[in-house]
Protein backbone atom coordinates (compact mmCIF):
# COMPACT_ATOMS: atom_id res chain seq x y z
CA UNK A 1 0.00 0.00 0.00
CA UNK A 2 1.59 3.15 -0.59
CA UNK A 3 2.67 6.29 2.06
CA UNK A 4 -0.20 8.28 0.65
CA UNK A 5 -2.87 5.80 1.17
CA UNK A 6 -1.55 4.92 4.47
CA UNK A 7 -1.86 8.41 5.53
CA UNK A 8 -5.48 8.90 4.17
CA UNK A 9 -6.49 5.34 5.81
CA UNK A 10 -4.88 6.47 9.03
CA UNK A 11 -6.93 9.88 8.95
CA UNK A 12 -10.63 8.39 7.94
CA UNK A 13 -9.87 5.56 10.70
CA UNK A 14 -8.74 8.13 13.44
CA UNK A 15 -11.70 10.45 12.37
CA UNK A 16 -14.04 7.45 12.79
CA UNK A 17 -13.03 6.37 15.97
CA UNK A 18 -13.48 10.04 17.00
CA UNK A 19 -16.63 10.06 15.79
CA UNK A 20 -17.93 7.11 17.30
CA UNK A 21 -16.85 8.06 21.05
CA UNK A 22 -17.66 11.80 20.29
CA UNK A 23 -21.77 10.11 19.79
CA UNK A 24 -21.36 7.32 22.09
CA UNK A 25 -20.13 10.72 24.63
CA UNK A 26 -23.01 13.01 23.63
CA UNK A 27 -25.43 11.11 23.74
CA UNK A 28 -25.06 9.60 27.47
CA UNK A 29 -24.90 12.84 28.17
CA UNK A 30 -28.17 14.27 26.74
CA UNK A 31 -29.99 10.85 28.54
CA UNK A 32 -28.33 11.63 31.37
CA UNK A 33 -29.64 14.90 31.54
CA UNK A 34 -32.82 13.99 30.53
CA UNK A 35 -32.85 12.02 34.13
CA UNK A 36 -31.85 14.70 36.10
CA UNK A 37 -34.92 16.86 34.60
CA UNK A 38 -37.31 13.97 35.25
CA UNK A 39 -36.00 13.70 38.81
CA UNK A 40 -36.68 17.54 39.23
CA UNK A 41 -39.71 17.37 37.09
CA UNK A 42 -41.20 14.54 39.64
CA UNK A 43 -40.33 16.12 42.94
CA UNK A 44 -41.84 19.17 41.71
CA UNK A 45 -45.02 17.28 40.97
CA UNK A 46 -44.88 15.45 44.30
CA UNK A 47 -44.99 19.07 46.15
CA UNK A 48 -47.48 19.99 44.20
CA UNK A 49 -45.73 22.51 42.32
CA UNK A 50 -45.95 21.21 38.97
CA UNK A 51 -47.74 18.36 36.56
CA UNK A 52 -47.34 14.64 36.76
CA UNK A 53 -44.38 13.88 34.40
CA UNK A 54 -43.67 10.14 32.65
CA UNK A 55 -40.29 8.44 32.31
CA UNK A 56 -41.27 6.85 29.50
CA UNK A 57 -42.68 10.09 27.39
CA UNK A 58 -39.43 12.05 28.15
CA UNK A 59 -36.75 9.07 27.48
CA UNK A 60 -38.43 8.33 24.14
CA UNK A 61 -38.14 12.41 23.13
CA UNK A 62 -34.82 12.45 24.36
CA UNK A 63 -33.91 9.46 22.23
CA UNK A 64 -34.45 10.76 19.31
CA UNK A 65 -33.27 14.65 20.04
CA UNK A 66 -30.16 12.81 21.78
CA UNK A 67 -29.41 10.84 18.94
CA UNK A 68 -30.11 13.79 16.20
CA UNK A 69 -27.40 16.13 18.87
CA UNK A 70 -25.03 13.09 18.72
CA UNK A 71 -25.37 12.41 15.23
CA UNK A 72 -24.88 16.39 14.37
CA UNK A 73 -21.56 16.82 17.17
CA UNK A 74 -20.11 13.56 15.63
CA UNK A 75 -20.15 14.52 11.62
CA UNK A 76 -18.67 17.96 12.49
CA UNK A 77 -15.85 16.69 14.43
CA UNK A 78 -15.04 13.77 11.59
CA UNK A 79 -15.60 16.70 8.65
CA UNK A 80 -13.36 18.80 10.84
CA UNK A 81 -10.58 15.86 11.44
CA UNK A 82 -10.92 15.02 7.58
CA UNK A 83 -10.66 18.05 5.84
CA UNK A 84 -7.64 18.92 8.51
CA UNK A 85 -6.13 15.50 7.09
CA UNK A 86 -6.51 16.29 3.50
CA UNK A 87 -5.49 19.98 4.63
CA UNK A 88 -2.10 18.97 5.47
CA UNK A 89 -1.75 16.32 3.31
CA UNK A 90 -1.97 18.90 0.18
CA UNK A 91 0.40 21.35 1.95
CA UNK A 92 2.85 18.72 2.61
CA UNK A 93 3.01 17.78 -1.18
CA UNK A 94 3.54 21.79 -2.30
CA UNK A 95 6.03 22.88 0.08
CA UNK A 96 7.60 19.88 -1.13
CA UNK A 97 7.93 17.51 1.98
CA UNK A 98 6.39 14.46 1.33
CA UNK A 99 8.60 12.18 3.39
CA UNK A 100 5.83 11.79 6.10
CA UNK A 101 3.85 9.82 3.12
CA UNK A 102 6.90 7.94 1.25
Amino acid sequence: MPDARKAMVVTLVLALLAGIAIWLLVFDMWLGQVERQYLYENAAHELQRGPAVSLKAMTDQARIAGAQVATGWSVMVMAAIGVAGRYCYVRGRVAGMTTWTR
